[in-house]
C-alpha cells in the first residue's frame, strides 16, 4: 500500500498508520530516504517531528504493508532516550570511500533507530535518533558504535536534554582516510 503526502502531514499520517500494525515502512522524499529499524509507528512519528531530522518541505511516499497485531508497541518515545548521530560516507576524488555509514548500519543491527538519508553522486549525509539500552553495558558498547563510526553523536546527559556539552566527535571521517594514507606511506 501507498500513500503520498505533505511534510506537514507525514507525522499525522504515521499517527493515523500507528493504529494497524505494519510490517515494512519506507518512507521516500524531496532527495531523502528515511529508513527505521523502530516497530512503534507512534515512535517513529514523534521521532520524524523532532528537530533534529530538519527534514524538507515536499511530497513523501509512505510505503507499507500489513504486519502482526501481536508486533505492534504502543509506547510513545521520550527524547531523552535517544542518542542523535551524524553520519556520512563519500568517495573521495583520488583515494577510497570515507566515512562510517555503511558500518555504522551494520553495527547498529540489533539497536532501534531512524535515519534521515540524503543520497548524492559523492555518496550519502545521513542524521539519526537511536534508541538508548536500560542496561549499562549495552550503552557502554553503543557509545563505542557511535564513537569508532559516527561523525557526530550526542547522548542526553542527566537533564536529558541534547546540547553542545554532550556533543562527541565520532571517528567515522577516519574510515578510509586512514587507509589512503597508509597506502602513501607504503609507497614511498
Amino acid at each position: 500500500m501507498e500513500k503520498v503526502v505533505s511534510r506537514q502531514e507525514l507525522a499525522s499520517c504515521l499517527k493515523q498508520l500507528a493504529a494497524a500494525s505494519l510490517l515494512v515502512l519506507s518512507i521516500q522524499g524531496p532527495g531523502n530516504e528515511i529508513v527505521t529499524s523502530i516497530r512503534s509507528l507512534g515512535s517513529v512519528a514523534e521521532i520524524i517531528e523532532h528537530p533534529h531530522l530538519d527534514l524538507p518541505d515536499g511530497a513523501y511516499v509512505v510505503k507499507y504493508e500489513p504486519g502482526d497485531e501481536e508486533e505492534q508497541d504502543s509506547q510513545d518515545p521520550i527524547i531523552k532516550d535517544y542518542a542523535a548521530v551524524w553520519t556520512a560516507q563519500f568517495k573521495l576524488a583520488r583515494g577510497p570511500v570515507t566515512g562510517g555509514y555503511s558500518q555504522l548500519l551494520e553495527a547498529l543491527s540489533n539497536y532501534e533507530y531512524v535515519v534521515n538519508v540524503t543520497r548524492e553522486s559523492y555518496g550519502v549525509v545521513g542524521h539519526m535518533l537511536v534508541a538508548l539500552p536500560e542496561d549499562p553495558v549495552a550503552l557502554a558498547e553503543l557509545k563505542e558504535i557511535l564513537s569508532d563510526y559516527s561523525l557526530w553523536f550526542a547522548v542526553p546527559d542527566e537533564t536529558g536534554e541534547l546540547h553542545p556539552g554532550n556533543m562527541r566527535p565520532g571517528r567515522g571521517i577516519d574510515i578510509g582516510i586512514d587507509r589512503m594514507f597508509n597506502a602513501l606511506r607504503a609507497k614511498r
